[in-house]
């Protein structure tokens, strides 16, 4: 008995292949009979297709004579095969106009903020001005005067965005408010205010309603809100009078062109939802991306200094046509830096309509060189946000969040790379000989994985 437990698993295989095989002397329900059938057919259809291919073909003739028809000896024939090579060429040239068109477009899109700093800065005067320029894009320049000059800045060149209104702005609302209120109300007869108890009523009634009248009346002028000390982040190697490297230029610059690129998604993802809704609810109310809370845009290029004794001038694989192979352990896709492209990752939060979550993806990757790794979408409660000043409207709104790439064009973006980015990306792993066109110095700052 102890022997059949130590080896019952073997004992119930051992039973059920000794079923199976006398299964097959006792066929069920006809099913060996319908199997033979399937293999006969399956037999037939094979032997008429040999057939086929083994039987002489001809020409479509009138005469009853055997000699005069002429046999087809190949399919397709070669008018057909013709037929065929000019349409590959036909479609080998939409091709190339299309990647002409696509590397025209971005490089349309993709401009350097101050021209004559990439790849290498022209003189001191055009690298204190990249500094000027690259505040103001962020709306922290201020004037000799200690004026704040926002006017060319993301938010309000862009985005159209506002904050609401601060305490401080409201309590000054509100002082000019009863100021108006007392100037032409208040009654004087003999020197003396008669009605001083009336006027101190109305002016608390009116005071009373300044903060959502200006609130309100903020969502309904801009598109959106966005706060200019929080939504992006800002390199801090630009700033101040010196002249920063060339290297920080481009990193700063590389990472302006996807925050700008997505600034301009999300401005024409909202005009355009205003154009098209025939009673479209003003401003905030009635856009679809009601608030940009953060971007956060990670690459991984890093400059390489000069070895010492080299003279060489880097020399960066560029190739529309090359193959391209995915590389699925850092991103979802597959869209890893080769001789076309190179992407920068970015990770956008906003606060939207919940009713237009699919219009909005789609219409902030219209003609964008955009690629959406990842979508989180998280319930709101729009009247907590109500009470710190932000108006949605009457529609239910959730925080979408979106990480995915931007896809730069190797043909574009090689043109304003110094000559230690090139290093970066082209150096080989170190301790291993040789480089790979495709990479990245692998000391270089983290990012890009989900």
């Amino acid at each position: 008995m102890g022997l059949i437990k130590k080896n019952i698993l073997s004992i119930i295989f051992g039973v059920v292949a000794i079923l199976c095989i006398i299964l097959l002397f006792f066929p069920l329900g006809g099913m060996f009979e319908s199997l033979r059938a399937d293999v006969q057919q399956g037999w037939k259809v094979g032997t008429d297709l040999q057939n086929l291919t083994r039987t002489q073909r001809h020409w479509p003739s009138l005469s009853p004579r055997e000699e005069d028809k002429q046999p087809l000896e190949q399919f397709p024939t070669a008018s057909l095969i013709a037929k065929g090579e000019e349409m590959t060429e036909g479609w080998k040239a939409s091709a190339e106009r299309f990647l002409r068109f696509v590397i025209e477009d971005q490089d349309k899109q993709i401009q350097p903020l101050v021209p004559g700093t990439l790849p290498a800065i022209s003189s001191p005067a055009t690298g204190r001005a990249f500094i000027d320029q690259y505040q103001k894009r962020f709306g922290i320049y201020y004037l000799p005067n200690g004026q704040l000059d926002d006017s060319s800045s993301l938010f309000k060149q862009v985005l159209d965005s506002t904050v609401p209104p601060s305490e401080t702005d409201i309590k000054q609302r509100q002082d000019e408010r009863a100021a108006q209120i007392t100037a032409e109300r208040t009654i004087i007869q003999g020197g003396q205010v008669v009605n001083q108890e009336e006027v101190r009523a109305l002016v608390a009634r009116a005071i009373a309603d300044v903060a959502n009248e200006y609130r309100t009346e903020l969502a309904r002028k801009h598109l959106m809100y966005a706060d200019p000390l929080t939504v992006f982040e800002i390199n801090p190697k630009i700033s101040g009078t010196t002249v920063p490297s060339v290297n920080d230029i481009f990193l700063a610059q590389l990472t302006l062109w996807v925050q700008e690129q997505l600034c301009f998604a999300i401005r024409e993802t909202n005009q355009i939802a205003h154009q098209q809704d025939p009673k479209p609810a003003p401003g905030v109310l009635g856009s679809p991306i009601k608030r940009l809370l953060k971007v956060q845009i990670t690459h991984k290029f890093a400059p390489v200094p000069r070895p010492t004794g080299d003279t060489g001038t880097p020399v960066l694989p560029s190739n529309p046509l090359t193959k391209i192979t995915p590389d699925y352990t850092t991103r979802p896709f597959g869209h890893a830096s080769n001789e076309f492209y190179d992407p920068v990752d970015f990770d956008v939060t906003m606060i939207v309509d919940a009713t237009e979550v699919s219009q909005i993806l789609t219409s902030l990757n219209r003609n964008r060189y955009f690629i959406f790794a990842n979508i989180d979408i998280q319930s709101v409660d729009a009247s907590l946000d109500a009470v710190q000043g932000y108006l949605y409207g009457n529609t239910p709104v959730v925080q979408l969040r979106i990480k995915g790439s931007y896809l730069f064009l190797r043909e574009i973006l090689k043109q304003y790379m110094p000559e230690d980015i090139i290093r970066g990306v082209i150096a080989p792993p170190p301790g291993e000989g040789g480089g790979y066109p495709g990479g990245y110095y692998p000391g270089g700052p983290p990012g890009g994985e989900f």
